[in-house]
């Protein structure tokens, strides 16, 4: 009885590990997809895909994955898919991506079809971020970031981690499809592109001049390498951490707007401070106004958390677009001098109120002569059952009550 046992326990414990071999068998099988990065030349369409393959239960290479770079072209997107699929020995995973990268001229061309082909494939995750690159998609899906070598994770935590700051917007896809079918279709999706320190800092070239060759060869170097799906060699680490100032990496830089399935316009980073204040919960940021004391000097608040709330109302011909917006903020710099009694943070309070009431109004004009209707009038106006012309917004006035309270000028509260 006691040899039956121990070998039945044997037997399962023998079964339990194969299971787990043929488990690791089927991952290490697969292509996990995590971003695609759409681009268009000469009338045709060019798919660069991100995925990785993981080596699980395979001795020394255990834990451990590899960066794969796929590409495909056609004369419609779809055809830009199958020359991926046609190029890969596993079968591909899209459960896991995370990202799906647009140039500005597959944006203002109109990306329908796109989406359309991501809502009926089933396979495709609708709650990867969709993000505008400005720049070139070839030289994008090259780059590595020396942190996470999988852009498309690398973007996916990016915009989690700055979802609640001013100076970023996040869409996922499911988002895109809901406002694009309700009230005026308007969506806001981040820009991004890549720049190196020289380029933020604006260096002179002739300052850089010996050392430019080096640069563009780590540049080719990355690229060759990334797009083999291998790791950097130690000597090309090795260049890059000597030269930095070199090495391009990832800024969020405003935002664009889509008018149904087209980018339209653009928001500065100021612009897209202003909205995001106004239509989206933030609580992090620095807002930057005139110091009361010093006229010609700046004090910088750091926001604490925001409430809002509008409404549109008919009075006669016009319509009225109401905004309330609450800011609680807290000092973190003064310029030159500061001497914060009673009436110095009222000023500093009207100071910002006045700089939010004069942007939001200057960006709700430039929309209006656009025709385009960023802050979603004609939706209030449908919920409010108000008849309305195709004219609704070259009718609306704008009015914005902002109230700013100052909510610590020294240290921050233990709350926040």
């Amino acid at each position: 009885m006691k040899k039956r046992v121990l070998i039945s326990i044997a037997l399962l414990m023998s079964l339990c590990l194969m299971v787990g071999c043929f488990s690791y068998k089927d991952m290490n099988r697969l292509l996990f997809y995590t971003m695609g990065v759409m681009d268009k030349k000469d009338g045709e369409f060019y798919l660069y895909g991100e995925a990785f393959k993981a080596y699980r239960g395979e001795g020394e290479k255990a834990g451990r994955e590899k960066r794969i770079v796929l590409f495909g072209k056609g004369d419609s997107f779809i055809e830009a898919v199958k020359g991926i699929r046609n190029g890969v020995n596993l079968p591909l995973e899209y459960a896991g991506a995370k990202a799906y990268v647009m140039t500005k001229d597959i944006a203002r061309d109109g990306i329908k079809d796109y989406l359309d082909c991501f809502d009926r494939d089933q396979k495709v995750s609708l709650r990867m971020y969709l993000i505008v690159l400005d720049g070139d998609a070839a030289e994008f899906i090259k780059r590595e970031e020396t942190d996470e070598k999988f852009m498309g994770l690398y973007l996916y935590e990016m915009m989690n981690t700055q979802n609640k700051s001013l100076h970023t917007i996040t869409c996922h896809v499911y988002d895109f499809l809901l406002d694009m079918n309700i009230g005026s279709g308007v969506n806001i999706l981040p820009i991004i592109k890549l720049v190196t320190v020289e380029e933020q800092a604006g260096l002179d070239q002739s300052s850089q001049e010996s050392s430019e060759d080096q640069g563009q060869q780590q540049s080719q170097d990355s690229g060759q390498k990334s797009s083999k799906g291998s790791k950097k060699s130690d000597s090309s680490k090795e260049q890059d951490s000597g030269d930095p100032i070199f090495e391009p990496y990832v800024i969020i830089d405003g935002a664009a707007i889509f008018l149904d399935d087209k980018m339209v316009a653009e928001l500065t980073q100021e612009e897209l401070d202003i909205y995001h204040l106004l239509f989206r919960k933030a609580s992090t940021g620095v807002i930057v106004a005139s110091n009361p004391q010093v006229p010609d000097k700046t004090i910088g608040l750091v926001l604490l958390n925001n409430k809002y709330s509008y409404r549109v109302v008919q009075e006669g011909d016009l319509f009225k677009y109401k905004i309330k917006v609450t800011l609680r903020v807290a000092l973190e710099e003064a310029q030159d001098y500061l001497n914060p009694d009673d009436e110095v943070i009222r000023l500093m309070e009207e100071s910002v109120e006045k700089k939010i009431s004069l942007s939001a109004q200057k960006m709700f004009t430039r929309m209006q002569q656009e025709n385009v209707d960023l802050f979603n009038i004609k939706r209030q106006l449908d919920m409010a059952k108000i008849q309305h012309g195709e004219d609704y917004l070259q009718k609306t006035v704008f009015e914005i009550e902002p109230n700013v309270i100052m909510d610590s000028i020294g240290t921050l509260k233990a709350g926040y």
